[in-house]
């Protein structure tokens, strides 16, 4: 009987590596659960549902903390094929859904991306869209759109050329745009100079008033009064006038060109004395002639 022992000792222990293994396996095949760490370690990654007909399958070549220090999670895909990627893709609606290129480029909407970011449709954003200055590049631009709240929604768009992080073009919500200032108060606000081949300014009325009969025109004795007392022309705006409220150019138009039409006509009225007594002179030197005959 004790010869017995050993053999059953042996039996014992075979049984119990057989039903350690049994369970591993069965974590594989039944669902079953463990507390154990498994490990597969080969150049082949791990291939689950392999489908050679249709090529469905989860494939991991690694997935692991790829810094130890960050513990940063790294997906790993191939690049031997440059036609190769990362592509979340709904089969329900036979959709691409995000597509990212082997070279980097990510494509959301479309699976061949140009650019680091190209996205097929709106882009909607509750804190706006922001590239905000990194030292002194001159190449930086921030567009955004109701990034500001305490100053109101609006829509910025910076070229920018300087060290500060200012619009230099601005669309705020009450449609008025700004161009080298921060608050336009009118529908176009230029702090600096405008050059342009050719400005039209619509203008509702116009100076042929000053031609029409029954007009009152001032005398020059008016006018000279008024320049004497006020150092400006009638109708015109003071120096003091433009420096607080500028110049507007459509009515200041109308009122030169209302200026230049009283003018044309004190000097044609002028030209009508002129020519009346160069006739009276005429008509005058003719009796004096024959006079002294």
């Amino acid at each position: 009987m004790r010869k017995k022992h050993p053999f059953i000792l042996c039996s014992l222990l075979l049984s119990y590596f057989y039903a350690d293994a049994q369970t591993l396996e069965q974590v594989t095949t039944n669902g079953n659960t463990t507390t154990k760490s498994i490990s597969i370690s080969n150049e082949q990654g791990l291939s689950i549902g392999v489908d050679a007909a249709t090529g469905y399958t989860i494939k991991s070549h690694f997935i692991r903390p790829f810094n130890a220090t960050y513990r940063t999670l790294r997906f790993d895909c191939s690049t031997v094929d440059a036609n190769g990627g990362w592509e979340f893709y709904n089969s329900g609606i036979n959709t691409s859904l995000m597509y990212i290129k082997q070279g980097g480029n990510i494509g959301i909407g479309t699976t061949t991306p140009q650019a680091k970011l190209e996205v097929n449709g709106d882009i909607k954003s509750s804190n706006g869209i922001f590239r905000a200055l990194t030292g002194t590049l001159p190449n930086d631009i921030m567009m955004s759109y109701g990034y500001n709240t305490t100053v109101g929604d609006y829509t910025s768009l910076k070229v920018a050329g300087a060290a500060t992080n200012t619009a230099e073009l601005r669309l705020v919500q009450n449609g008025n745009v700004g161009i080298g200032t921060q608050n336009p108060q009118s529908k176009l606000a230029v702090n600096g100079t405008i050059t342009a081949t050719r400005v039209r300014v619509t203008q509702s009325g116009w100076a042929d008033f000053v031609f029409q009969d029954g007009y009152p025109l001032p005398s020059l004795t008016e006018t000279e009064a008024f320049i004497k007392k006020n150092k400006r022309l009638p109708d015109m705006p003071s120096e003091e006038q433009v420096k607080a409220n500028g110049v507007d150019v459509a009515d200041t138009q109308a009122k030169l060109l209302q200026k230049i039409e009283e003018l044309t006509l004190h000097l044609i009225e002028l030209n009508n004395k002129v020519t009346a007594q160069q006739q009276l002179l005429a008509e005058q030197s003719k009796e004096i002639k024959r006079l002294k005959k």
